[in-house]
């Protein structure tokens, strides 16, 4: 019987870890979305100052939850999300008129690799099967 009680317990935590990592995982990449969102406001408003400061605090973000995300998700797309993040930053930093057509389309992809890293991770039948 101790067994069963062991297993049962064991099983208990692991889906309770499972659980906590997918609101963290969620909570991540939704604040991340709203960053790159501001950004995309703010650079239609050719507001390139306070959307660098966006892209600064962005990139702090990233890098501060990078290293626990890599040990729930797969290196390869937090790498991917690092580039882009990074990308958008140094194109704020040293900001070019003519560049505003790449960070437009820096901006999206990051969008869109953090909308797929979240669907990624979140339990549906598809990620199942």
């Amino acid at each position: 019987m101790k067994k069963v009680v062991g297993a049962l317990i064991l099983a208990l935590i692991s889906i309770v870890a499972c659980i906590v990592s997918l609101f963290y995982i969620e909570n991540t990449s939704e604040t991340a979305l709203s960053y790159v969102s501001e950004i995309q406001n703010k650079i239609e408003k050719n507001d390139y100052k306070s959307s660098a400061e966006k892209a600064q605090n962005l990139e702090n973000f990233w890098n501060k939850k990078n290293d626990l995300l890599a040990t729930f998700v797969h290196h390869e797309m937090l790498e991917e999300i690092d580039e882009s993040v990074r990308s958008i930053n140094v194109m704020l930093k040293n900001f070019d008129e003519s560049e505003k057509t790449n960070l437009k389309v820096e901006c999206k992809k990051a969008q869109t690799l953090l909308e797929d890293f979240k669907n990624a991770e979140t339990p549906t039948i598809i990620n199942i099967l």
